[in-house]
């Protein structure tokens, strides 16, 4: 845009309070918004041109009237002429200052009626310098009033165009000033100060419209830069926008929705979104979704089934209520997203993980099957080795028969407990495990777990030790349970301890009132990263043919879920070759009542 203003300096560096006034102006961003502000007061003044005629020749004609008798004929006469000449000038110039013309130039159009104004202030100046002087007193007044009006209209009528107002008025009230001064510089003095006012007014006026132009101009850019965005958004995005009216039928929606169900936009306006998905209303989700539009409640991530080009699709739905200013309710807007890939993606993942389960309880029940198929030989293969180990029949023809029927007697005692293992798992995996409660002293349940474990500490050179905060524990629990999972601690840190080292069992209070039995030993122990594996069905911390320690793996597992049952759990501490920690914690609403312990360590073996 050209630079507004009759003269302007360097740009940013007003050169006078002119300037410094329509600073604001200057500033205003070169946008077609800008052009129109500026266009739009020239077109008004176009409009009401024949007006601004009427008023100058009525008002120049009145004054002939009045001053026909005191004033010199000729002159006046003149005056007149030059006066509807000059009017008549101008009101052909109003005709070029159309929308077309403004296009190609607002400054060239702004600055042709800043001309027109000084003619027409100068034909109008030239009234008190011609006729003030030779006029009576009386008449002096009208001429002043008259000039002074006229100066005022002027003004008003040009307030938009600030340099065309000042420019009309202060030449008039200045030629009004200068002929009053030999005559009566406290008028003069007066006209100085009202042509003063007139152009603080002016001034005034449009810095206020300036900046309500500027408002308005800075308004309609966040709106084009939004509807720019949105246009980039909905170009590059998977994504849609939508609009619903208060009658729930389709206002708005973005290229992309169209293209996902192969119909134009103007045939998609007016529709339901259940038309435009193509669904049926008998659709579970879409009634989901018809009865929280209907009650104006938020739509969030809904997913909902579309008839796509060539086949069905998913859609995402998320969209708010649009209430107006009055709390009436205006519609929806929306966002959608095709999720069909997602979705196909997740019935996969869910129809893969009904098929793993299915295969896991297949081959648990394969497991339970053959476990109990495996046990009837076994009970009889370690009954009938028993009696032939303790030789209830009679001796052997040869010793040795009783040292084999005890090897077979202990082959098949471990075979039954690996058995026995694997249909516990089995039972967790059906989930068929229920525990039977009662009251029971853990302290004395301890004791009778040690006490069971005692021959196996002495083949594998452990010693048992006890270390009770208490001397007697009541709580409610599953007896046999909770004896299982002491066992399998305590046998545990027997099979992974060294000979001649001490395997210690605590019991004790937790500051938030859980009791905690910790087993600790000063075996081989474990690479923190493997910790929670060891909880695995059948995994083992030393894989491999190589590894040294026998077992299935089935152990903690088993002791883990047993604590679960209880509300508690089996929390492993442990690094290599620093020994293990093993800790039943049970939850403090099973503890019944509880008595300290005068002594705290005891050899148990």
């Amino acid at each position: 845009m050209e630079a507004r203003g009759a003269q302007q300096a360097e740009p940013g560096v007003p050169n006078s309070a002119v300037d410094l006034a329509f600073a604001d102006l200057a500033a205003l961003p070169d946008t077609d918004a800008a052009d129109e502000y500026h266009a739009a007061p020239l077109l008004d003044l176009s409009r009401r041109m024949p007006f601004v005629v009427s008023i100058n020749v009525l008002a120049a004609a009145l004054f002939v009237w009045l001053g026909w008798q005191q004033l010199p004929n000729g002159p006046l006469v003149w005056w007149l002429g030059a006066l509807t000449i000059v009017c008549g000038w101008i009101a052909c110039s109003a005709r070029s200052i159309t929308l077309g013309n403004l296009e190609r130039s607002v400054s060239r159009m702004r600055d042709q009626v800043i001309v027109c104004a000084a003619v027409v202030s100068a034909v109008w100046a030239s009234c008190p310098a011609l006729f003030l002087a030779d006029a009576s007193q009386d008449f002096r007044i009208v001429i002043v009033a008259l000039t002074m009006g006229i100066s005022g209209l002027g003004a008003t009528l040009l307030a938009r165009l600030p340099w065309a107002a000042l420019t009309f008025s202060s030449l008039l009230t200045s030629a009004l000033a200068l002929s009053l001064m030999p005559l009566s510089g406290r008028s003069a003095l007066i006209v100085i100060g009202y042509g003063v006012s007139l152009a603080l007014v002016v001034v005034l006026s449009y810095r206020r419209e300036s900046n309500y132009a500027r408002q308005i101009i800075e308004t309609r850019r966040q709106a084009e830069i939004i509807a720019l965005l949105l246009r980039e958004f909905e170009a590059g995005s998977s994504d849609w926008i939508w609009e619903t009216g208060p009658d729930g039928r389709l206002t708005y929606v973005s290229d992309r929705m169209a293209q996902l169900t192969g119909r134009g936009r103007e045939r998609l306006v007016g529709a339901t979104l259940l038309q435009a998905a193509g669904r049926a209303r008998r659709a579970g989700t879409w009634r989901q979704i018809a009865q929280l539009m209907a009650g104006h409640e938020t739509l969030h991530e809904t997913l909902v089934p579309v008839s796509g080009r060539s086949n069905s699709m998913w859609w995402q739905l998320t969209a708010r209520p649009l209430l107006g200013a009055d709390g009436s309710f205006r519609g929806y807007r929306g966002v959608g997203k095709d999720v069909t890939a997602r979705r196909h993606n997740e019935i996969n993942v869910f129809k893969a993980k009904e098929a793993a389960e299915r295969e896991s309880k297949t081959k648990s029940e394969f497991l339970a099957v053959m476990s109990h198929e495996l046990r009837t030989p076994l009970n009889a293969i370690v009954g009938f080795s028993q009696i032939l180990a303790e030789q209830k029949e009679g001796p052997h023809a040869s010793p040795n028969y009783a040292e084999y029927a005890r090897a077979i007697h202990q082959s098949g005692c471990h075979l039954t407990s690996l058995i026995n293992d694997i249909l516990e798992i089995t039972r967790f995996e059906r989930g068929s495990i229920s525990l039977v409660e009662q009251e029971l002293d853990l302290v004395e349940l301890i004791d009778v777990c040690l006490r069971m474990c005692r021959q196996s500490a002495a083949d594998s050179q452990v010693t048992l030790v006890q270390k009770y905060a208490f001397s007697q524990l009541e709580l409610r629990g599953d007896l046999t349970r909770l004896r299982q999972i002491l066992i399998n601690l305590v046998t545990n840190a027997i099979k992974f301890s060294p000979n001649g080292s001490n395997v210690s069992v605590a019991l004790e209070r937790l500051p938030d009132g859980r009791i905690a039995c910790a087993v600790t030993d000063n075996g081989i122990g474990i690479d923190p990263t493997k910790l929670e594996r060891i909880f695995e069905p059948f995994a083992q911390v030393d894989g491999g043919i190589s590894r040294r320690f026998g077992g299935l793996g089935l152990g903690l597992a088993i002791a883990r879920r047993l604590a679960r049952l209880h509300g508690g759990d089996i929390i492993i501490a442990s690094r290599p070759n620093a020994g293990t920690v093993a800790r039943l914690v049970l939850p403090a609403s099973r503890v019944l009542s509880a008595t300290a312990s005068s002594s705290t360590d005891e050899a148990a073996a």
